[in-house]
């Protein structure tokens, strides 16, 4: 998938190749995820010999979402972007120093909904950061 994700497109001699599988093998697994929806056809490769061209297929980064959360001392934070990284959107809250953590997590879902809204498409996955405390520095004067 990864070898996918990284292209443009591929064909399945190409990703035959590139993994060491069968072209049957290449050919249920293209379909299965065109099945559920993670990769489109992509058009067909020009064959100079007249032979029949190649469908190719790409990764669909627009199929799914995923989020990054930071929970830190004072705010939580999250970022939403398409599969491939395309940034959506991003939302802040600021959250007192003895907020709970179960409630800090709370506050950091409600802020990946909210930046999800009424986007239909799923969200794949979710990486998160936490801070126990802010880093401070003392001056003596």
């Amino acid at each position: 998938m990864q070898f996918l994700y990284e292209s443009r497109s591929q064909t399945v001699s190409s990703v035959a190749k590139e993994t060491g599988l069968s072209r049957p093998t290449v050919v249920a697994i293209l379909n299965s995820l065109v099945d559920v929806g993670m990769l489109a056809p992509d058009g067909h490769d020009a064959v100079p010999t007249g032979g029949r061209p190649a469908q190719r297929y790409r990764f669909r980064r627009e199929t799914g979402l995923l989020a990054g959360i930071d929970i830190g001392a004072h705010a939580v934070a999250a970022r939403v972007t398409d599969l491939g990284g395309a940034l959506l959107g991003t939302a802040r809250r600021q959250v007192a120093g003895d907020t709970a953590p179960h409630d800090r997590i709370a506050a950091a879902a409600a802020l990946v909904a909210q930046v999800i809204g009424d986007d239909p498409r799923p969200l794949w996955g979710a990486g998160w950061a936490a801070r126990a405390s802010s880093a401070r520095t003392a001056s003596s004067g």
